[in-house]
C-alpha cells in the first residue's frame, strides 16, 4: 500500500477539510479525494461520513486511525534508519508527555548529543496511551511518563524526581488565596492529582486548566494568577521578584521514569543513553 494513501486519511481526519488537506499536503483537491477514494476500494469499507460542511471518520474509519499512525511513524522511523550516513549510524527516537519536555528531558538531549553526535534524534510529545502504545509497537525506543502502567514486556526505571512548588504572580498569599484568584491547574499526571486534591481538599475549580508547565509560566507572567511549576524553571523569576512563593504549601515531587522495551538489541543503546540522563543534576528549588 502508498504510504501517502495513509497519511492523506490521517491529514484529511485532522483537517476535516478536503481543501485544507490539499493545500498542507501540496496536491490538488481531486488528488485527496482520488487517494481516499482508493484507500476505501482497497479496504472495502467507507472511511469518512460526507455531509454539506461536515467531515467524520466512520467506525472504520476510526479503527484504522490507530493503526494508521503507527504504519506511518513506523514507516518514518525506517526511512531514518535506512538513511543514516556513516558518521551518524545510531537513530534513537524518544518520546514523553508534553510537561516534561521543558521542565526535564531538554537538558538531557542536550548533554546526549555533546557526548554522543553520532546519535540521529527523533523526538515526540504525546498523552501517556499512546506514548505507551508506541513503546509496545517499537515505534519509540523510550518513553517518559510521570505514572506508567507496567507491562511485562516493559522496563519501568525512575530517573528523576522533579519538586513543584506552587508560585503566583503577587508576594504574600497564602495557599487559601492563591487557589482562590486564578490558579491554573498543569497536568502532572494522576499522582500529582492525587496529592494536591490530598493538600487541598477544599479547593475551587481552576481558574484554567493546562497540559504544558512553560505554557503556564509564560501565562502566570503575563496575566497574573498561580500555579505550581518545577523549582528551577522558575527560579530566575523568583530571584527577580517577578512570582512570589505561596506560604504554608508543600512542595510536591513527581518522579519520572523511563519506560523502554526489556528485550531486543537496542535495549542496551537505550540504557547507555539513559546513563547520561543520570548524571544530569537534579532540578533544584531556587
Amino acid at each position: 500500500m502508498d504510504i501517502q494513501l495513509l497519511r492523506t486519511f490521517l491529514e484529511l481526519d485532522r483537517t476535516r477539510h478536503f481543501g485544507k488537506t490539499a493545500e498542507i499536503l501540496f496536491v490538488t483537491q481531486s488528488a485527496v479525494s482520488a487517494r481516499i477514494r482508493l484507500l476505501e476500494e482497497t479496504l472495502g469499507v467507507p472511511l469518512f461520513i460526507r455531509r454539506r460542511n461536515e467531515i467524520q471518520l466512520t467506525s472504520a474509519g476510526e479503527r484504522l486511525k490507530r493503526h494508521a499512525e503507527t504504519i506511518v511513524t513506523a514507516w518514518q522511523r525506517a526511512l531514518t534508519d535506512t538513511v543514516l550516513d556513516e558518521e551518524r549510524k545510531l537513530a534513537l527516537s524518544v518520546g514523553a508527555m508534553h510537561s516534561l519536555w521543558d521542565c526535564f528531558l531538554q537538558q538531557w538531549i542536550h548533554r546526549l548529543y555533546k557526548h554522543r553526535s553520532d546519535i540521529a534524534l527523533q523526538t515526540e510529545a504525546h498523552g501517556s496511551d499512546v506514548l505507551l502504545k508506541k513503546v509496545v509497537d517499537g515505534v519509540l525506543d523510550v518513553v517518559f511518563l510521570f505514572d506508567p502502567a507496567h507491562l511485562e514486556q516493559l522496563v519501568v526505571s525512575e530517573v528523576a524526581s522533579i519538586p513543584l512548588i506552587m508560585v503566583a504572580s503577587r508576594p504574600d498569599l497564602d495557599a487559601h488565596s492563591a487557589l482562590k484568584e486564578g490558579y491554573v491547574l498543569v497536568d502532572w499526571g494522576s499522582s500529582f492529582a492525587a496529592a494536591f486534591a490530598r493538600h487541598f481538599p477544599d479547593a475551587p475549580m481552576p481558574a484554567m486548566r493546562m497540559s504544558i508547565g512553560h505554557v503556564a509560566l509564560a501565562f502566570l507572567l503575563e496575566c497574573g494568577g498561580s500555579s505550581y511549576l518545577p523549582g528551577h524553571l522558575v527560579a530566575d523569576h523568583l530571584k527577580a521578584g517577578r512570582l512570589y512563593k505561596v506560604s504554608d504549601t508543600p512542595v510536591i515531587d513527581r518522579r519520572v521514569y523511563a519506560v523502554y522495551q526489556g528485550y531486543g538489541e537496542r535495549r542496551g543503546f537505550v540504557e547507555e543513553a539513559l546513563g547520561y540522563l543520570r548524571t544530569s543534576p537534579r532540578p533544584q528549588l531556587a
